[in-house]
């Protein structure tokens, strides 16, 4: 079964994820880290899409760094719809923001809900979609 990939280091934004894609009964697959992520998006699983963060660690218990764009640029390589969606850098804001560029920092959609919150998945979704 295909599934959406969402690559992201904190588990309250992967839990508001499950929680919506739960609720239109579509399936995820999580990373936390850059190489998770590439193990993913290299393996056996299909996916039909993926949803990174910006800033995510190199590997398990590492500091986030920028490295999301690597990933999009393997997404776009095996033709994998793909969009960032980051709460900032640094302190993480209370909003979110949407990019479906190779530059993730040249955003779409500006101050969207919390990547803890479902709607901001949900607002991903819509783009990435649509």
């Amino acid at each position: 079964m295909a599934r959406v990939l969402i690559v992201d280091d904190r588990e309250k934004n992967i839990a508001a994820a499950q929680e919506f894609f739960s609720s239109i009964s579509i399936a995820i697959d999580s990373a936390t880290n850059l190489q998770e992520g590439l193990d993913k998006l290299q393996g056996e699983e299909e996916y039909f899409a993926v949803i990174f963060d910006v800033e995510i660690p190199r590997n398990a218990g590492g500091l986030p760094e920028r490295l999301g764009q690597e990933l999009g640029k393997i997404a776009k390589e095996i033709y994998l719809p793909y969009v960032f969606l980051t709460g900032g850098t640094g302190d993480h804001a209370d909003s979110s923001y949407l990019s479906a560029d190779d530059k993730p920092w040249k955003f779409c959609i500006r101050n969207g809900p919390a990547k803890s919150e479902s709607r901001a998945w949900e607002g991903a979704w819509k783009f990435l979609s649509s």
